[in-house]
Formats: C-alpha cells, structure tokens, sequence
C-alpha cells in the first residue's frame, strides 16, 4: 500500500515524485510509455526550451535527466512502473485500488493525475503502406543522425519550424511541406524560415510513398490549387502533424471534468475525496499550458496530500531549505 500513486511521468510527474519523497511518503509512479518524461523524451527530446526559470536555454531531455537525476535522491520513496496505463480506479473504503492493462493491482491511500490530457501518440500521415518505412520518423530523438543528410519536414506548426530551423545547419538539404497557404507558428520562426535556405512548399498534399524494402527513398506531393506534382527525394521523412490523445479513462470512476482538464479546487482537490490532480490534467482561467506552472503546482498539492494522509502534520510548515530542521 502506497501513500500516493501519480498517473503520468512527463516532468510534472516526476517532479511531483520527488518532492513526496521529500515529505517521505511512499509513491507508485505510473507512466504507459515505455520510459519516464512524458511528451518532452517521446517526442521533442532534441528541442530547446526557453521559459524554465534559471536557464536561458536547455534541451528537453536533458531537463528531464535533471529530474531523474532528482528523483534518484530518493527513490527509496519511489517505485516507477512503465508500459502500464491505467484502465480502471475503484474506491474502497479508505484507499484506491488501481487496475492496468497488463492486469496489475496497485493500492494507494491517495491518487495524483498528471496525466495531461490523456495517453498520446504521434499522428500519422494516413497513407497505404506508411509504416513498412524505418526512416519515416515522428519524434527526433537523435539530432546527430541528420548530419549531412536530405531531410523533408511535414507540418506548418511551431514544432516543424523549429525543427527546420535546426536542422538546416545540421543536414545538407531541408525541405518543408505544408497543407496549407500559411504556417500556423511564431511569426519569429517564419521570419527566419523565410531568411533561411529551408526550401518550402506550401499548399502541398502528400500524395504517395516510394521506397523499397524498408526504406522510403521519395514522396509526390501535388499542389491543391495547381495540380502541380513534384517529387522530393529524401533521407529521412519527420512528420509533425500533432499528436492524436486518448482521453484517460478510468472504469466507472465519476471524475468531474472539463472540455481542458478535471474540475479541481484550490489546493488540486478532485471532486472524489482522495484523489488530486495537477499540471496539464486540469484548467483554471488564466492557466497556461505550460511546464512552469504545473512544476509550481506541485509543493502545493503534495503538501496538502500530506496533510491528507497525517493530519497532525496539515498545518506544520516544511522548508527545505532548513537542514536538520525539516518538518517531515
């Protein structure tokens, strides 16, 4: 029997794993990936981020390496399950017990959701026979492997730019191609795709595949106004189309929620006594979707599961920073 179980290990998750074993509770951490770090090790672990307090700039992955180099400090707290998606909550009379897919039972007195908005996966082009291709690829995990080589882009967001954008110093050649007449990205990234030697092709539809054995050697894109069709010969096809989510969905448990995220109080409380949630698996009016805020939301919450759980302790003041001194 665990003090929490947390459903979700992106850097919300993990976070949130830490700081309970911080407050010494015991915790279940759960993620249906195959590996902790959510969105940022899935699907953008080369990408930059900017907006993480005390750096200018960092790599996606190597924040979440920070985390789980964090997380290590206590994981005698800790136990991580991956591969397994939660597929059904009941509530007992004075705790939880969790079912997964791999029919495995975990038991908790309290449940955390930093779930975003559910299990997700990259979406995918939708063409016969797309995934016979090794070199089609909808998450760039490895920025090296690009060196030198032709590369095509699809997608007209933020994340396709971007991509463009780094890579064109990387590869020897980077094609864009997009669905539509405009990008749906920062005007400051197409400003410096425009000035860039990136060759874009706007209001192009992918219409085949070619390749042989495994390996995607081209793709005919037409225009949907002309009817012009052109042949792009590649390397490696990135497909940045977004990603499709399955809303999370746990059995008959009544959880209030919104269009954006479960329905929460101020201090992340559920409607169902016991369980809380943070991060991206709620909205409140003014919240960004963004990581800071979820990592802020965290010593809230967790404080308030501890006082939960030990009621002599809901009203004790925790510091960290307070060596020997720490009320656990």
């Amino acid at each position: 029997m665990k003090d929490i179980t947390i459903i979700g290990a992106g850097p919300v998750g993990i976070y949130a794993s830490f700081y309970a074993g911080l407050r010494e509770l015991s915790v279940n951490l759960i993620e249906a990936l195959p590996y902790i770090g959510g969105q940022l090790s899935a699907l953008y672990p080369e990408k930059i981020i900017y907006d993480l307090p005390g750096y200018s700039k960092i790599k996606a992955q190597d924040f979440i390496d920070l985390l789980k180099e964090q997380l290590d400090t206590k994981k005698e707290f800790i136990d991580i399950y991956c591969n397994e998606e939660i597929i059904s909550i009941e509530k007992k009379d004075n705790y939880f017990e969790l079912r997964s897919n791999n029919n495995n039972v975990f038991q908790s007195k309290t449940i955390l959701l930093t779930c975003g908005n559910g299990v997700f996966s990259p979406r995918h082009i939708g063409i016969e026979n797309e995934e016979l291709y090794s070199n089609i690829l909808y998450a760039i995990i490895d920025i090296n492997k690009f060196k030198n080589k032709n590369i095509t882009i699809l997608g007209g967001g933020d994340s396709a730019l971007d991509w463009a954008l780094i890579l064109k110093d990387i590869a020897s050649n980077v094609n864009i191609v997009h669905r539509r007449d405009q990008y749906r990205a920062k005007e400051d990234s197409i400003n410096k795709l425009n000035k860039s030697k990136v060759n874009q092709y706007m209001s192009y539809l992918v219409e085949t595949l070619n390749g042989h054995d495994n390996i995607l050697d081209n793709i005919m894109i037409k225009h949907k106004e002309t009817k012009e069709v052109i042949t792009l010969d590649l390397d490696y096809l990135i497909v940045n189309y977004g990603n499709v989510t399955k809303v999370a969905n746990f059995g008959s448990l009544a959880l209030e929620k919104e269009e954006f995220g479960y329905i929460v109080n101020r201090v992340f409380e559920t409607n169902i006594d016991g369980i809380y949630a943070c991060g991206n698996a709620i909205n409140y009016q003014g919240k960004p979707k963004l990581i800071t805020p979820g990592l802020g939301e965290v010593p809230i919450v967790i404080n308030n599961i501890k006082g939960y759980i030990d009621p002599e302790s809901k009203n004790k003041i925790f510091y960290s920073s307070a060596s020997d001194n720490v009320v656990k």
